[in-house]
Protein backbone atom coordinates (compact mmCIF):
# COMPACT_ATOMS: atom_id res chain seq x y z
CA UNK A 1 0.00 0.00 0.00
CA UNK A 2 1.31 3.24 -0.96
CA UNK A 3 2.41 5.37 1.77
CA UNK A 4 0.49 9.15 2.36
CA UNK A 5 2.76 11.58 2.94
CA UNK A 6 0.54 14.23 4.71
CA UNK A 7 -0.29 11.68 6.95
CA UNK A 8 3.19 10.96 8.42
CA UNK A 9 6.89 11.36 7.38
CA UNK A 10 10.10 10.01 8.98
CA UNK A 11 13.07 11.81 10.27
CA UNK A 12 15.91 10.75 8.41
CA UNK A 13 18.12 11.65 11.52
CA UNK A 14 16.33 9.96 14.14
CA UNK A 15 14.51 7.15 12.49
CA UNK A 16 11.59 7.86 14.13
CA UNK A 17 7.76 8.37 12.65
CA UNK A 18 5.77 11.60 13.22
CA UNK A 19 2.56 11.93 12.84
CA UNK A 20 1.34 15.71 11.67
CA UNK A 21 -1.57 17.52 13.05
CA UNK A 22 -4.19 18.67 10.44
CA UNK A 23 -3.03 22.13 10.94
CA UNK A 24 0.77 20.57 9.47
CA UNK A 25 -1.26 18.66 7.09
CA UNK A 26 -2.74 21.92 5.46
CA UNK A 27 0.80 23.49 5.74
CA UNK A 28 2.69 20.89 3.74
CA UNK A 29 -0.28 20.07 1.49
CA UNK A 30 1.32 21.57 -2.20
CA UNK A 31 -0.92 24.75 -3.18
CA UNK A 32 -3.94 24.48 -5.44
CA UNK A 33 -3.86 26.53 -8.81
CA UNK A 34 -6.14 28.99 -7.41
CA UNK A 35 -3.89 29.61 -4.58
CA UNK A 36 -0.68 29.94 -6.48
CA UNK A 37 -2.42 32.08 -8.99
CA UNK A 38 -3.55 34.07 -5.62
CA UNK A 39 -0.49 34.36 -4.34
CA UNK A 40 1.33 35.11 -7.73
CA UNK A 41 -1.16 37.89 -7.86
CA UNK A 42 -0.98 39.46 -4.23
CA UNK A 43 3.32 39.43 -4.95
CA UNK A 44 3.17 40.53 -8.55
CA UNK A 45 3.98 43.87 -7.86
CA UNK A 46 6.31 43.60 -5.14
CA UNK A 47 9.83 43.91 -4.95
CA UNK A 48 12.70 44.12 -1.93
CA UNK A 49 13.44 47.33 -0.89
CA UNK A 50 17.55 47.93 0.18
CA UNK A 51 17.70 49.44 3.07
CA UNK A 52 21.30 50.35 4.75
CA UNK A 53 20.91 47.55 7.99
CA UNK A 54 23.96 49.45 10.45
CA UNK A 55 21.66 52.75 9.76
CA UNK A 56 18.47 51.65 11.18
CA UNK A 57 20.35 49.70 13.75
CA UNK A 58 21.92 53.00 15.42
CA UNK A 59 19.41 54.12 17.81
CA UNK A 60 19.39 50.44 19.47
CA UNK A 61 22.48 51.34 21.60
CA UNK A 62 20.25 53.85 23.38
CA UNK A 63 18.09 51.27 24.36
CA UNK A 64 20.23 50.01 26.37
CA UNK A 65 20.36 53.32 28.18
CA UNK A 66 17.04 53.05 28.97
CA UNK A 67 17.22 50.86 32.31
CA UNK A 68 18.54 53.46 35.43
CA UNK A 69 21.51 50.98 36.25
CA UNK A 70 22.79 50.70 33.08
CA UNK A 71 22.77 54.69 32.80
CA UNK A 72 24.61 55.16 36.08
CA UNK A 73 27.03 52.25 34.85
CA UNK A 74 27.44 54.67 31.79
CA UNK A 75 28.16 57.76 33.73
CA UNK A 76 30.34 56.16 36.40
CA UNK A 77 32.71 55.08 33.01
CA UNK A 78 32.25 59.29 32.31
CA UNK A 79 33.39 59.80 35.47
CA UNK A 80 36.63 57.81 35.36
CA UNK A 81 37.60 59.03 32.11
CA UNK A 82 38.00 62.17 34.15
CA UNK A 83 34.93 63.56 32.06
CA UNK A 84 34.30 67.25 33.92
CA UNK A 85 30.91 67.30 36.23
CA UNK A 86 29.00 69.91 33.48
CA UNK A 87 30.02 67.45 30.69
CA UNK A 88 28.86 64.41 32.65
CA UNK A 89 25.66 66.71 33.26
CA UNK A 90 25.09 66.98 29.55
CA UNK A 91 25.42 63.79 28.65
CA UNK A 92 22.89 62.94 30.93
CA UNK A 93 20.56 65.41 29.99
CA UNK A 94 21.12 64.81 25.83
CA UNK A 95 20.75 61.00 26.64
CA UNK A 96 17.70 61.28 28.75
CA UNK A 97 15.71 64.05 25.92
CA UNK A 98 16.72 61.39 23.58
CA UNK A 99 15.44 58.43 25.38
CA UNK A 100 11.65 60.08 25.82
CA UNK A 101 11.33 61.46 22.46
CA UNK A 102 12.11 57.76 21.17
CA UNK A 103 9.54 56.29 23.79
CA UNK A 104 7.31 58.87 22.77
CA UNK A 105 4.39 57.80 20.30
CA UNK A 106 3.89 61.90 19.43
CA UNK A 107 7.47 62.43 18.39
CA UNK A 108 8.64 60.81 15.05
CA UNK A 109 11.41 63.31 13.98
CA UNK A 110 14.19 60.81 15.06
CA UNK A 111 12.77 57.83 13.41
CA UNK A 112 12.31 60.14 9.93
CA UNK A 113 16.13 60.70 10.55
CA UNK A 114 16.72 57.30 10.89
CA UNK A 115 14.62 56.25 7.79
CA UNK A 116 16.10 59.15 5.67
CA UNK A 117 19.83 57.71 6.67
CA UNK A 118 18.54 53.59 6.17
CA UNK A 119 17.19 54.74 2.51
CA UNK A 120 20.39 56.98 2.27
CA UNK A 121 18.04 60.15 1.32
CA UNK A 122 18.79 63.94 2.38
CA UNK A 123 16.44 64.55 5.30
CA UNK A 124 14.24 67.79 5.44
CA UNK A 125 14.55 69.18 8.64
CA UNK A 126 11.93 72.31 8.10
CA UNK A 127 9.25 69.97 7.33
CA UNK A 128 7.32 72.34 5.57
CA UNK A 129 7.00 70.17 2.53
CA UNK A 130 8.55 66.94 1.75
CA UNK A 131 10.48 64.52 4.66
CA UNK A 132 13.62 63.72 2.43
CA UNK A 133 14.83 63.99 -0.94
CA UNK A 134 17.45 62.18 -2.55
CA UNK A 135 19.39 64.83 -3.11
CA UNK A 136 19.60 68.89 -2.46
CA UNK A 137 20.93 70.18 -5.51
CA UNK A 138 18.99 68.67 -8.33
CA UNK A 139 15.87 66.29 -6.26
CA UNK A 140 14.82 63.59 -8.31
CA UNK A 141 12.77 61.97 -5.68
CA UNK A 142 10.72 63.48 -2.96
CA UNK A 143 9.40 61.45 0.09
CA UNK A 144 7.02 61.81 2.77
CA UNK A 145 7.68 59.37 5.94
CA UNK A 146 5.00 57.74 7.91
CA UNK A 147 6.56 56.20 11.08
CA UNK A 148 4.45 54.34 13.14
CA UNK A 149 4.36 52.56 16.30
CA UNK A 150 2.53 49.58 15.04
CA UNK A 151 5.54 47.45 14.53
CA UNK A 152 4.03 44.87 12.29
CA UNK A 153 1.31 46.55 10.40
CA UNK A 154 1.60 50.72 9.79
CA UNK A 155 -0.63 53.06 8.68
CA UNK A 156 -0.58 56.93 8.97
CA UNK A 157 -3.01 60.10 7.92
CA UNK A 158 -2.64 62.91 5.73
CA UNK A 159 -3.94 65.64 7.99
CA UNK A 160 -6.09 68.65 6.73
CA UNK A 161 -6.32 66.80 3.33
CA UNK A 162 -7.07 69.04 0.50
CA UNK A 163 -7.84 69.72 -3.49
CA UNK A 164 -4.63 71.83 -3.57
CA UNK A 165 -2.04 68.97 -1.65
CA UNK A 166 -3.74 66.47 -4.28
CA UNK A 167 -3.15 69.06 -6.92
CA UNK A 168 0.94 69.71 -5.41
CA UNK A 169 1.24 65.45 -5.57
CA UNK A 170 -0.49 65.58 -9.01
CA UNK A 171 2.03 67.76 -10.52
CA UNK A 172 5.04 66.07 -9.65
CA UNK A 173 4.99 63.81 -12.99
CA UNK A 174 4.70 66.96 -14.84
CA UNK A 175 7.61 68.40 -13.42
CA UNK A 176 9.46 65.21 -14.01
CA UNK A 177 9.59 64.08 -10.49
CA UNK A 178 8.68 61.17 -8.27
CA UNK A 179 6.70 60.80 -5.05
CA UNK A 180 7.08 57.92 -2.53
CA UNK A 181 5.22 57.44 0.82
CA UNK A 182 6.82 55.34 3.09
CA UNK A 183 4.53 53.24 5.79
CA UNK A 184 7.59 52.72 8.42
CA UNK A 185 6.60 50.13 11.35
CA UNK A 186 9.18 51.13 14.93
CA UNK A 187 10.41 48.79 17.43
CA UNK A 188 9.61 51.37 20.53
CA UNK A 189 11.65 49.08 22.95
CA UNK A 190 14.86 48.48 20.44
CA UNK A 191 14.52 51.91 18.99
CA UNK A 192 14.63 50.85 15.05
CA UNK A 193 12.17 49.25 12.86
CA UNK A 194 10.23 45.81 12.03
CA UNK A 195 9.22 46.73 8.74
CA UNK A 196 8.94 49.79 5.85
CA UNK A 197 6.71 49.81 2.74
CA UNK A 198 7.52 52.48 -0.05
CA UNK A 199 4.85 53.09 -2.17
CA UNK A 200 4.16 55.22 -4.80
CA UNK A 201 2.48 58.60 -4.19
CA UNK A 202 0.65 58.66 -6.83
CA UNK A 203 -1.51 55.72 -6.32
CA UNK A 204 -3.21 57.78 -3.45
CA UNK A 205 -4.31 60.54 -5.89
CA UNK A 206 -7.61 59.45 -7.64
CA UNK A 207 -8.66 58.04 -3.55
CA UNK A 208 -7.72 60.85 -1.83
CA UNK A 209 -10.49 63.20 -4.14
CA UNK A 210 -13.03 61.08 -3.44
CA UNK A 211 -12.79 60.99 0.30
CA UNK A 212 -12.40 64.80 0.07
CA UNK A 213 -15.41 65.36 -2.02
CA UNK A 214 -17.86 63.01 0.08
CA UNK A 215 -16.40 64.65 3.22
CA UNK A 216 -17.25 68.04 1.72
CA UNK A 217 -21.15 66.29 0.94
CA UNK A 218 -21.58 65.08 4.41
CA UNK A 219 -20.64 68.27 5.76
CA UNK A 220 -22.82 70.35 4.29
CA UNK A 221 -25.32 68.28 5.76
CA UNK A 222 -24.34 68.85 9.43
CA UNK A 223 -23.54 71.99 11.89
CA UNK A 224 -20.30 70.42 13.08
CA UNK A 225 -17.63 69.90 10.38
CA UNK A 226 -15.26 66.77 10.41
CA UNK A 227 -11.65 67.13 9.64
CA UNK A 228 -10.22 66.09 6.71
CA UNK A 229 -8.39 62.96 7.76
CA UNK A 230 -7.14 60.74 4.80
CA UNK A 231 -6.19 57.34 5.95
CA UNK A 232 -3.66 54.92 4.72
CA UNK A 233 -2.40 51.72 5.71
CA UNK A 234 -0.59 48.27 3.97
CA UNK A 235 -4.06 46.37 2.44
CA UNK A 236 -5.42 49.80 0.75
CA UNK A 237 -1.80 50.64 -0.48
CA UNK A 238 -1.07 47.21 -2.30
CA UNK A 239 -4.65 47.54 -3.53
CA UNK A 240 -4.22 50.81 -4.88
CA UNK A 241 -0.80 49.13 -6.32
CA UNK A 242 -2.52 46.43 -7.93
CA UNK A 243 -5.27 48.96 -9.31
CA UNK A 244 -2.68 51.15 -11.58
CA UNK A 245 -0.02 48.78 -11.98
CA UNK A 246 2.61 49.84 -10.02
CA UNK A 247 5.44 48.53 -8.38
CA UNK A 248 5.88 48.89 -4.33
CA UNK A 249 9.12 47.58 -2.29
CA UNK A 250 8.88 45.93 1.11
CA UNK A 251 11.99 45.06 4.02
CA UNK A 252 10.83 43.13 6.59
CA UNK A 253 13.19 41.97 9.66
Amino acid sequence: MKRDPFKAWINEFRGEVFCPTKKEIKARAPLSREARHERYLSNKFRRKLDIKDDEIEKYTELSELNKLSELNIFLKELKDKNISEKGIRQCQTAIKISLVSLKSKQCNEPYEMLLSDGLELVNIEEKHGYDAVDSLEVPAELYEFKPCSKSSNPSGTINDDSIKKIEKCESLDQEGLKGWLVLAGIDKDNFTFNTIYKFPLDIYNEDRRDYFHNLQKKNMMQAKQTRSTYGINIKKSIELCHKYNKIYYVWER
